[in-house]
């Protein structure tokens, strides 16, 4: 888990600090300031917890719900390319239209105001 925060604490620096020096909007302030351990503690805090909420509450899902994989479907999904796994992702979720579940009315991926 640590090696996953080290990562996005890296991504999220390549990503933060160009940003931070083109559009500061303090720009006397320098990268290494005096709360940046606090910032790490913050930053690593966080994602930690992040990542061992998502594992609490994804293991027990793939557990309780493995009956429901088809495995001749999953497997044709495995092995289409992920172009085909994204299309087929957006359609799905297109047509299921969750906002109806939750009880709100939904009108799914169309503009429509019909339901």
């Amino acid at each position: 888990m640590v090696a996953v925060s080290v990562l996005s604490l890296i991504l999220y620096s390549a990503v933060f600090v160009p940003l931070e020096r083109w559009f500061a909007r303090l720009p006397e302030q320098t990268l290494f300031r005096e709360t940046l351990r606090t910032d790490f503690s913050y930053f690593f805090v966080s994602a930690i917890l992040v990542q061992v909420t998502t594992l609490l509450t994804l293991r027990p899902a793939m557990l309780l719900f493995d009956w429901a994989r088809v495995a001749t479907v999953h497997a044709w999904v495995q092995a289409s390319p992920g172009v085909v796994q994204f299309g087929l992702m957006v359609l799905v979720s297109c047509t299921i239209r969750p906002s109806r579940w939750i009880g709100s009315p939904g009108r799914g991926c169309t503009s429509s105001t019909s339901l």
